[in-house]
């Protein structure tokens, strides 16, 4: 009987063991999940204050989420408030598309003068590749003063080759008529 309990003893020790590494374990996983927990909420909070500013109702839906996370409200509440979330940004980008669009519009619609305003192939080669690209760098809405600055450049030069050349063309006109009126002179 001895060995009964001493093996009896043995078997649960070995079960209490385990039982303990379990826990141990359990622990471990709830300490992750907590730090999980708040580094989530924490990057919710700072994402939603970087937000801010962009959208009166993403403002709105914004502040409720940052109440709805101080508050530790419950996983079905803060379900609702993300589909409401969802629903807002993805109005958002729709407006964003249509922006984007309106802009590369009129950046195209002011370019299409420019494009007779010059013989200079290498400028009107210039302001092609420009438009063309306009459909990919205007998705990027910080890009917008770069893509203005740019088109103002490229405006700039076509103008001054525009003015240079009507320039030359009234200068040898004027040489011309002053040719002219010269010879005229010397056969009267």
């Amino acid at each position: 009987m001895n060995t009964d309990a001493g093996g009896s003893d043995s078997n649960n020790r070995h079960w209490r063991e385990k039982f303990l590494a379990k826990v141990d374990e359990l622990e471990k996983a709830e300490q992750q999940a907590q730090h999980l927990h708040d580094l989530l909420k924490s990057g919710l909070l700072r994402l939603s204050l970087a937000a801010d500013g962009l959208d009166t109702q993403l403002d709105k839906e914004l502040e409720e989420l940052r109440q709805l996370l101080k508050q530790q409200a419950p996983a079905f509440r803060l379900e609702q408030h993300f589909e409401e979330l969802k629903l807002t940004i993805l109005t958002l980008d729709e407006k964003k598309q249509q922006r984007v669009q309106q802009y590369i519009q009129a950046l195209q619609t002011l370019s299409q003068p420019l494009q007779q305003l010059s013989n200079d192939k290498s400028l009107i080669k210039e302001l092609d590749f420009f438009t063309s690209q306009l459909k990919y760098r205007c998705q990027d809405e910080t890009a917008y003063s770069q893509l203005l600055t740019e088109w103002s450049q490229l405006q700039q030069q076509l103008l001054q080759g525009s003015q240079a050349a009507s320039g030359n063309a009234a200068s040898r006109d004027a040489d011309k008529i002053a040719s002219n009126k010269a010879q005229g002179l010397f056969h009267a």
